[in-house]
């Protein structure tokens, strides 16, 4: 529970919500001011990447976006306004609160 502490709102959401996508850990970083192939949404700077246990390392196209319209709408379900705009998924750092918009990634679990 003492590693909890130190989580945001939307994290402690997200391992609360979501237990059956096995989480291994969660990352809160600032994301790059580099060039991507799809430009993030104004105002988003920060980057929450979710490990899960058993995510395939291959095809990640294939479960990204279904994976992201399942977890924001277990976050609807809970109060908090996340949603999904060009396959990926956005939600405020506080939670059911509101505030700074975050994207969220899914990842492989580390070993």
């Amino acid at each position: 529970m003492e590693e909890m502490l130190d989580k945001t709102p939307l994290e402690i959401l997200i391992v609360h919500s979501c237990r059956f996508l096995r989480l291994n850990d969660t990352v809160l970083y600032p994301l790059a001011k580099e060039k991507r192939r799809k430009p993030l949404l104004e105002g988003v700077n920060k980057n929450l990447r979710a490990f899960v246990y058993g995510l395939p390392n291959l095809k990640r196209s294939k479960w990204q976006q279904p994976l992201a319209w399942c977890v924001a709408n277990i976050l609807q379900g809970a109060g908090c306004e996340a949603f999904v705009r060009r396959g990926e998924l956005f939600a405020p750092i506080d939670g059911c609160l509101g505030g700074e918009i975050v994207r969220i990634d899914f990842a492989q679990a580390r070993p």
